[in-house]
């Protein structure tokens, strides 16, 4: 699905919140390695250019007119009315020039492999908890100041061509300052909803989002376009929506879909103390230094209580150091007596190490739930052909099915004819076997295949043995309610499934391998062991996953359910279904760090009883990579595939003539 030409790979960022105490020049410099090692054609900046809410201070009028004595803006008038006015005007040119020229220095300036400069499209909201007028202004001089690699595309919104690809991605950022909300996805589906009836515009293909701070990814489906929203690139000090992403998204765009991938930054925000430099001066300065980096602000006192030092050696070991070539200073703060960093070398020369992604450990997982095997809605098609293509092109090593793996029989299903005509549960959990095993195979024998390319001679017992189960590809599942509809009559959800599951599997292995001429011993325990049933997993990198299926409907807000789920779990990964919708959301928190709730749609295409809702479903399987260090994850892929759904329907009524046929044509 991916592997097609032509592609193009672009980088999403948003609120740099320039002249904020939350501006980081360090993520910046981060942004700017993953532009260059992604090969990013060009990058969009969605929003917060500059932080208005801090800037505008130094427009007021009496900041302005010490502006105008200092710099002696004297204009030539004959009314002094008049030229105090012009002063003040003067003084506000001077700013917004001022401002301009330093953001001109710290935004990327990159070369993209031709040689050729990347773009940096940038669209500023005139909000007035972010970029306010001031963005504006401020955006319309970059290009004067030797940043001719800048288009101001305009305030609240724009329009951006995929040429290669003829794509338009839409992107929003707020024009009025935003309700708070605890849920990510609040803000981006009222923005999107707004514009969505308002425009006269064919739709874009694909809405960007800024200003949220949030990493949401949603499919076309039950929304009209796909849509992406975007991280901060600062250190998160306010919440004015429900923000908590710091990073980039980068958007690899090919003729039949597209990836998004998140780089998590809030982890090196978090601890930034952690990077300041070491001092190599006395070991009294050397603890001060450390106690600041471990404990933050501190006052002389808290230091004496801590180094059991006195005030005056402490307050000397301070000013020595400052005066030597070590930075960051130490500096007093009036107010409140406290020592700390100096903020402005925090914000500005602070340098945050990129954790080299060989030293990562890599998840990839193909993730689906609500197959409904048994119902006449089931894309069974697109699961047993397109599915198995997915995983391969993608290098999957874990396939998910988080429940309702049959379509069951409560609500009188198979009366209304929803189900297929005379099924119980067992031929349809009979029927799920087969459908996933025949995925499983088909995977198997593919990269069976390739790998014995690489044997001249038939491969050791031993190797033989690690090519199986590398071949064989881990299957992690759980019951759904309509799995679990059997309870009340005292029978184990699943209890068929997975001994059927399992007996398929070997059997069809063992044909695969004796087609060459192979065989592997306890081949029945290896099997046994890709087939793993429950609700926590750990995951080849010894990530936790949980899998949740909650017995429940959807939500309007479309990220409240993943977010209940990682607020339910104990793990850093989340794979849930049942709402037939679907939606990714990263999150981050102080326990896990950043963490992935991946919410797949359906493999079933329509029920009677959505439909009868005006409900729409979202139709396809989830994909999500998982690149993570020492259990934190550091960079997740996510996307939703839905190519060779055809809107399949099994007729119970059609049965009876494919019977007949099948007796034959005499009279």
């Amino acid at each position: 699905m991916f592997n097609s030409q032509p592609s193009e790979t672009i980088g999403a960022i948003s609120r740099l919140d320039y002249g904020s105490p939350g501006f980081r020049n360090g993520l910046i410099e981060l942004a700017s390695q993953v532009s260059k090692k992604e090969g990013l054609r060009f990058i969009v900046l969605a929003g917060g250019l500059v932080s208005f809410p801090h800037l505008r201070k130094e427009f007021t009028t009496f900041a302005l007119r010490q502006i105008a004595r200092k710099r002696r803006f004297y204009l030539p008038s004959e009314d002094k009315k008049k030229r105090k006015i012009e002063d003040l005007d003067a003084a506000r040119e001077w700013l917004l020039d001022d401002i301009a020229k330093q953001v001109a220095r710290v935004l990327p300036k990159l070369r993209n492999r031709s040689g050729h400069f990347v773009r940096l499209y940038i669209v500023t909201s005139p909000a007035p908890n972010y970029d306010g007028w001031i963005g504006q202004e401020i955006a319309q001089r970059l290009r004067g100041y030797g940043r001719r690699d800048i288009r101001y595309m305009g305030e609240g919104s724009a329009r951006i061509s995929l040429k290669n690809l003829n794509k338009v991605i839409g992107v929003l950022v707020p024009e009025k300052a935003s309700w708070r909300s605890k849920y990510f996805s609040t803000a981006v589906d009222r923005l999107i909803e707004d514009e969505e009836k308002q425009t006269s515009q064919p739709l874009p293909d694909l809405w960007l989002i800024g200003c949220t701070a949030s990493s949401l990814l949603r499919p076309r489906g039950e929304r009209k376009r796909s849509y992406v929203s975007v991280p901060a690139l600062h250190r998160l000090k306010q919440v004015h929506t429900a923000e908590n992403q710091v990073g980039i998204r980068v958007l690899e765009f090919q003729p039949t879909g597209f990836l998004v991938r998140t780089y998590n930054f809030k982890d090196y925000t978090a601890q930034e103390r952690r990077w300041v430099p070491d001092p190599e001066g006395t070991p009294l300065q050397k603890s001060i230094v450390a106690e600041l980096k471990n404990r933050g602000a501190m006052t002389i006192g808290m230091f004496e209580d801590v180094l059991r030092v006195s005030r005056r050696e402490i307050a000397n070991a301070i000013r020595t150091l400052n005066e030597s070539e070590y930075r960051p200073a130490i500096r007093l703060d009036s107010d409140s007596d406290f020592y700390d960093f100096d903020s402005a070398w925090i914000q500005n020369k602070l340098k945050y190490p990129l954790v080299s992604a060989k030293t990562c450990r890599e998840d990839v997982l193909l993730n689906f739930g609500c197959l409904h095997a048994g119902s006449i809605y089931s894309e069974y098609e697109f699961f047993l052909k397109n599915v198995p293509q997915f995983i391969l092109q993608r290098g999957a090593n874990v396939l998910v099915g988080a429940g309702d793996l049959i379509e069951g029989l409560e609500h009188d299903l198979d009366k209304r004819g929803e189900s297929m005509r005379g099924w119980n549960y067992t031929d349809q959990e009979n029927l799920a076997a087969k459908l996933i095993g025949r995925v499983m195979l088909r995977v198997f024998k593919a990269r069976l295949t390739k790998a014995a390319e690489t044997f001249k001679k038939k491969p050791s017992a031993r190797k033989l043995k690690s090519l199986v189960e590398s071949s064989l590809i881990t299957f992690l599942y759980r019951e759904g309610n309509h799995d679990a509809w059997v309870l009340k009559r005292g029978v184990v959800p699943l209890s068929f499934f997975g001994p059927s599951l399992v007996s398929y599997l070997t059997l069809g292995v063992a044909q695969i391998l004796k087609e060459r001429g192979w065989q592997v011993p306890d081949l029945l325990g290896m099997v046994e062991a890709k087939v793993r049933y429950g609700e926590v997993h750990t995951l080849p990198s010894g990530l936790g996953i949980t899998l949740l299926h909650p017995f429940m409907a959807r939500a309007m807000t479309s990220s409240l359910r993943a977010q209940h789920t990682l607020d339910m779990a104990v793990t850093p990964v989340v794979v849930l279904a049942n709402f037939h919708v679907a939606i990714s959301v990263d999150q981050w928190d102080s326990d896990f760090g950043q963490r992935v709730s991946q919410q797949v749609g359906s493999i079933v295409w329509k029920t009677e009883f959505e439909h009868g809702k005006l409900k729409t479903l979202d139709v396809g399987v989830g994909y999500l990579r998982i690149l993570s260090c020492e259990g934190r994850i550091l960079m997740t892929e996510s996307a939703f595939f839905n190519d060779g759904v055809k809107e399949e329907t099994h007729r119970n009524d059609e049965l009876i003539p494919k019977f007949l046929d099948s007796l034959g044509n005499g009279s």
